[in-house]
């Protein structure tokens, strides 16, 4: 049964008794939800069955890849092949938001009241549920704040914020989130070395970036004790967390410490990767150029930079030696290679990256148009049937033709976009015949 089949009512949705299911789930996160609702709905079984029907609506809204970072599409489909996908929130009719939008002030459980109420605010039902996604959100980040993956809350967290955010600025949402993103880095900042207060402090470095400043020597102690533990990976990266404060601070002083710091930690792994003998060369020159982007992004002197220049260029040389050689099999492109080296002979470096980019012939239409029918010949299926093609949402973008149609205008268009690889080449700045995306509003 396809979901604009299913004519659910609240009392449907209410007569599972869908709340009591919630507890079988190993976490109280949507994503654990999802198998639970679907379980329960498979020993129905029968899908003209209203238990079915709203278990499996049910299972779908929670069914999302979350995407909190992403404030006017955060929920995209589980899955996306190139003629179908899972579910997203414009897939939902009218009347089954109508249903969810009874029971959803009702829900006990926080995670899933957010869910249903920010899917009714992304499908245009008002404020007041976009309010209290907010609330749900923030009550749910506190549930699973012990949760063995600790991006799980603070995903609820971040999507507070930019939902609060869209509320408009200076509104009590904004306040009340930044108000619990302060309060969760005081509780974590002594005990957790994770990125768990690193994510906290940069949400609120982007957002409300004053009340981010005071918490440099935090970031700076937990980097500390990630050099103590031998993680110079992530002491880097809170390094250059430190380094972003104190610059809006204004502390040039500190500023350049974390920079030199933040360097240090590339040269320390490049070191370790250099005494590992001539395997580690290639891998020690990789962290010794990124230390030095890193001493060049903050301003250092040139003799600063240079020193380590030397050491970047010692440890390529070296690195040579575990390059491999390939066979590319009999081809002899030396006329080529005399014919490339002839035309830009004498040049300036710009003129000579321009001439050889235009070497190579671009490919006739003509040949494009019999390697296409060929590819409809050999696989015809292919190009017969005409199919969405959807973007990483899940949205249609885009309509394959039918090279078969009667009509020649539909079919020269099935030709332009029935092979990747001819509408790369010949029409990618071409957009004509390219249906709009989807709309996102109410269906009927």
């Amino acid at each position: 049964m396809n979901i604009e089949d299913i004519q659910i009512s609240a009392d449907d949705l209410r007569g599972t008794l869908f709340e009591r299911l919630l507890p079988i789930a190993k976490e109280r996160d949507c994503e654990q939800y999802s198998g639970v609702l679907k379980i329960e709905a498979q020993k129905i079984g029968d899908e003209n069955n209203k238990g079915w029907q709203a278990l499996m609506l049910l299972e779908g809204i929670c069914s999302y890849h979350f995407t909190p970072d992403d404030a006017k599409a955060p929920f995209k489909p589980l899955w996306v092949f190139p003629a179908s996908r899972g579910l997203i929130p414009d897939d939902f009719t009218r009347g089954q938001l109508d249903a969810f939008g009874l029971v959803c002030p009702e829900i006990k459980d926080s995670e899933l009241r957010a869910r249903i109420a920010d899917v009714l605010w992304l499908r245009g039902r008002g404020h007041t549920f976009a309010q209290l996604a907010i609330d749900s959100y923030l009550e749910s980040a506190e549930i699973l704040k012990d949760s063995e993956f600790w991006p799980t809350p603070l995903g609820r967290i971040e999507r507070a914020l930019r939902l609060s955010l869209l509320l408009g600025r200076g509104n009590a949402y904004i306040v009340k989130v930044l108000a619990i993103i302060e309060e969760w880095i005081r509780r974590y900042s002594s005990s957790d070395i994770s990125f768990r207060v690193e994510k906290l402090v940069q949400l609120l470095y982007d957002f409300d970036r004053p009340s981010s400043i005071k918490y440099a020597d935090v970031i700076r102690e937990i980097a500390d004790k990630l050099r103590d533990t031998g993680d110079l990976y992530s002491e880097e990266k809170f390094l250059a967390l430190e380094g972003k404060l104190l610059l809006a601070a204004n502390n040039q002083e500190g500023y350049v410490n974390a920079i030199q710091r933040q360097a240090e930690a590339y040269f320390v792994k490049a070191k370790k990767h250099e005494a590992g003998g001539p395997d580690g060369y290639l891998a020690a020159a990789w962290n010794v150029e990124q230390g030095i982007q890193v001493l060049r992004n903050g301003g250092r002197p040139k003799t600063e930079v240079d020193e380590k220049m030397q050491w970047l260029h010692e440890l390529q040389a070296k690195g040579m030696g575990q390059m491999k050689t390939m066979s590319v099999g009999d081809q002899d492109v030396t006329e080529t290679a005399l014919a490339s080296i002839a035309k830009v002979k004498g040049k300036k470096l710009e003129d000579a990256l321009l001439t050889l980019a235009i070497l190579t012939a671009s490919p006739k239409v003509d040949e494009l148009r019999q390697f296409a029918e060929k590819t409809s010949r050999d696989m015809p299926l292919r190009t017969l049937v005409t199919r969405d093609i959807l973007n990483g949402e899940g949205k249609r973008i885009a309509q394959s033709g039918d090279t078969k149609s009667k009509d020649p205008k539909e079919r020269e268009d099935a030709w332009k976009k029935g092979d990747a690889r001819l509408r790369k080449l010949v029409y990618a700045s071409q957009r004509n015949g390219v249906d709009p995306p989807c709309s996102g509003g109410d269906r009927q």
